[in-house]
């Protein structure tokens, strides 16, 4: 009896499943909200999945707790615990979009390639300058080669040295390619001026009394180096360092007159002409960079020395004789060194740093040794110091 009811109840129940399949969802819908609805189940804030963090970032989202009065039929969790257009919309809430804002480093105005004028491409430079020079010192005077030959006699031949004051005036015009070789070209005009005393030649000339003359002296150098800037070795140093290499050729003009008129003056016309090989190094410190790196500072310091042959073709006359003089001709074997030291500025025009203007404040020295043949006395020297500048124009292609 007992088996028989419960086969009878086992029955029922699976009639009222297969007969009504609405009760049953009615009921698992009811247990989830009341799941749902419980205290528990919203202790904590709800933590979205990966594909929430992709969507919304990486900031935690609580959707708060749902009604508890809705109906299951109408409390569908997916369709309003989501809200993604009103809780954190992307657009507002993706920290990259508000980052500092990307700027190419070509359009940069002070970008080191544009400086240098490689930015775009530019190899080329040409620079055009123009330089000045106030100077003291001495200088050689040839005395007694053209009289030896035209007077009879014991005539001695000397050096004498004697103090001048000198201004040189130029321009000079250079090539760049790559930043690295340059081809300098150069032209100079010096005026000297002095005077210059030495006893009489003879006891009977000038009624042994010294001769007192002034002179001046006019000349012209024309100058051609190939230089090599060390720009890879020494980049990213405040150091630029270069080598150099030329040929000079001077020319000049000599006039000595006496101081007066009378019987037994003495004069002399000299021609002179140089030809001198030249080797020299330059090196410049950077002391100061503006912001912009549109202004420059930096002391330059500058060496050279040169060996070399000079040609003189002089002729020296008395006023008290008629004897026809010749006139003389001198070779001359000379060496010596030159010197620079400047303050330079280089301030650079527009973005692309094609156009920069620059100037050069400091001093120069040169020293000369020069042999005369059959002079008495030292190797006569000749000094040439003072203050010297120079302004300039570079342009980049």
């Amino acid at each position: 009896m007992t088996s028989i009811m419960k086969s009878q109840k086992r029955k029922s129940i699976a009639s009222f499943n297969l007969a009504k399949p609405g009760a049953f969802v009615t009921c698992a819908l009811g247990s989830l909200g009341l799941f749902l609805s419980s205290p528990e189940s919203h202790g904590q804030e709800y933590v979205p999945t990966t594909g929430w963090r992709k969507l919304f970032g990486s900031k935690q989202w609580n959707p708060g707790p749902p009604a508890a009065a809705t109906p299951p039929a109408t409390a569908t969790p997916p369709s309003t615990a989501t809200p993604p257009s009103t809780a954190a919309p992307p657009s507002t809430a993706a920290p990259p979009s508000t980052a500092t804002p990307v700027v190419a480093p070509a359009e940069l105005p002070d970008s080191p390639k544009l400086e240098t004028g490689q930015g775009k491409g530019r190899k080329h430079e040409i620079s055009v300058a123009a330089d000045f020079m106030l100077g003291e010192g001495d200088v050689t005077v040839p005395l007694g080669y053209s009289l030896k030959e035209s007077v009879p006699g014991q005539i001695q031949q000397q050096a004498a040295s004697a103090a001048r004051s000198s201004i040189y005036y130029g321009g000079s015009i250079t090539y760049s390619y790559g930043q690295a070789w340059n081809v300098d070209l150069s032209s100079v005009q010096g005026d000297s001026s002095g005077s210059v005393s030495f006893p009489a030649f003879t006891p009977a000339q000038n009624g042994g009394e010294d001769f007192k003359t002034k002179f001046s002296i006019e000349d012209q150098w024309y100058q051609a180096y190939l230089r090599y800037n060390f720009t890879e070795w020494l980049r990213g140093s405040k150091f630029s360092l270069y080598l150099r290499g030329g040929v000079s050729y001077v020319t000049a003009d000599l006039a000595v007159d006496a101081i007066g008129a009378g019987e037994g003056n003495y004069s002399q016309t000299d021609a002179t002409t140089d030809i001198l090989g030249n080797l020299g190094f330059g090196v410049r410190y950077a002391l100061y960079t503006s912001a912009s790196r549109k202004v420059r500072l930096a002391l330059s310091g500058e060496g050279e020395g040169f060996y070399g042959f000079r040609n003189q073709e002089s002729r020296e006359t008395l006023s008290e004789t008629d004897v026809d003089f010749v006139t003389s001709k001198i070779e001359n074997t000379l060496y010596g060194g030159i010197g620079r030291v400047t303050l330079r500025m280089d301030y650079l025009f527009g973005k692309s740093g094609a156009w920069k203007a620059y100037g050069e404040l400091g001093a120069q020295v040169r020293y000369t040794l020069i042999d005369y043949p059959d002079a008495t006395g030292s190797t006569p020297s000749e000094l040439l110091w003072g203050p010297y500048a120079k302004i300039g124009l570079r342009y980049s292609f």
